[in-house]
């Protein structure tokens, strides 16, 4: 392929991938995440990177294995933040390390798991506009009820896509159910976990020797779903291009993405998707993606 990126991909893939390479299968320790992040900072495919995802646990920690870089290139760092904590215990951490690296580095996002209305509700009118906060929600029959209050409150909702077993990876009817709820109702979305790869396909579940096999989603798979269900394709489609395991099916052009050469998003719908409905996926793995997106011949 020539040097030069499609602008649909251009769209599709800037600043998609927040960096989890704290959290399995990587499991990094502190200070071998963060000499990655602001490698890949550095890197001809910064572009794609986002958020460097780190616990509230870990803030600390953090801090003392980055203050040295932290904003060095002139462009603070955007973390976002998991609740593993109590809320008032993560706010504290948030604020102090806002406060302390300002103009450096920013927590400006919250991931929480909530499995009810109420929970929803207590923190969205506790923290109001100070954060974003995306919802980690289970795909049960009260999703619509979940959907609809994180709507109200303006937030986010984030689903997990896999994991390092079997089971945590959904039926593709969740997925397609999540992503449907949140697109009917405005919300802006993410996904984490099992996400290594563009398209869909049997890889290891971690990077153990002898490691179980599984089928794993693939992210060009989740984002032209909801790039297409944005555009009103029919849902059993839909969940076609989820299970889709033909890389020539997903095409860039100039103006757009085709799926099986008759279905077309164009760019400014994209720009649009990635804007307001599907913001990113948590990987622990930053290069994989750009391997096997390299492989497929869509990056040089």
């Amino acid at each position: 392929m020539s040097n030069r990126i499609k602008p649909s991909l251009k769209i599709l893939l800037s600043e998609i991938i927040d960096y989890a390479g704290l959290f399995p299968p990587a499991k990094l320790p502190m200070d071998q995440a963060v000499a990655n992040y602001a490698s890949y900072r550095k890197s001809k495919y910064s572009w794609m990177l986002a958020k460097f995802i780190v616990p509230s646990s870990r803030i600390d920690e953090f801090i003392s294995n980055s203050k040295e870089i932290l904003g060095q290139d002139g462009n603070p760092w955007s973390l976002s933040v998991i609740a593993d904590e109590t809320l008032d215990v993560t706010l504290k951490k948030i604020r102090d390390f806002n406060d302390e690296f300002k103009g450096a580095g920013q927590c400006d996002t919250l991931e929480m798991k909530a499995s009810s209305v109420w929970a929803i509700e207590e923190a969205s009118e506790r923290l109001g506009d100070q954060l974003v906060i995306y919802f980690e929600i289970p795909v049960e029959d009260n999703l619509s009820d979940l959907i609809s209050v994180i709507s109200i409150h303006r937030q986010r909702a984030k689903m997990r896509t896999g994991g390092t077993t079997h089971d945590a990876f959904p039926a593709t009817e969740k997925l397609l159910k999540f992503i449907r709820a949140c697109v009917a109702a405005n919300v802006p979305f993410k996904f984490t976990a099992g996400l290594h790869h563009p398209i869909r396909c049997e890889k290891p579940l971690t990077y153990e020797q002898n490691a179980p096999v599984g089928k794993m989603y693939g992210f060009l798979n989740v984002f032209f779903a909801s790039a297409f269900a944005r555009n009103s394709l029919k849902p059993s489609l839909i969940q076609e291009i989820l299970e889709d395991e033909n890389p020539q099916n997903f095409i860039f052009a100039e103006d757009g993405i085709y799926w099986r050469h008759e279905h077309f998003v164009g760019n400014w719908y994209l720009e649009q998707l990635r804007e307001k409905a599907a913001i990113s996926f948590g990987s622990c793995s930053f290069e994989e993606p750009i391997e096997d997106l390299r492989e497929l011949r869509l990056l040089d």
